[in-house]
């Protein structure tokens, strides 16, 4: 299975950086935040990864300006939908009658 909303620990950084902002943030101050933080990225690099976020709808991107696709409450829904759908035939009720029998 490919799992559409998880994150690699790089791309986590991304998205917390993108999560802090309060809206679109050009590219190009983007990479200066993470190069000042100490990431010795170059310009391809983020672009590589925001081109694989953007590509799973995780990021949205226009003119040299990101974005998240989400805000972090929205991402979360959407990771706990991704697992409900793998293992519990997408019903929350299914995967509650599974940790129920489990506790027992």
């Amino acid at each position: 299975m490919k799992e559409k909303y998880h994150l690699s620990k790089t791309e986590e950084e991304i998205m917390e950086m993108l999560w802090e902002q309060d809206g679109p943030i050009k590219q190009t101050d983007l990479l200066k935040m993470f190069q000042d933080s100490g990431k010795d990225w170059g310009r391809q690099t983020l672009n590589t990864l925001l081109m694989r976020l953007e590509v799973r709808g995780i990021v949205k991107r226009a003119r040299r300006m990101v974005w998240a696709g989400y805000d972090r409450e929205e991402f979360g829904l959407q990771i706990i939908q991704e697992t409900l759908d793998e293992f519990f035939d997408g019903k929350i009720e299914n995967m509650l009658r599974e940790y129920e029998k489990k506790q027992k």
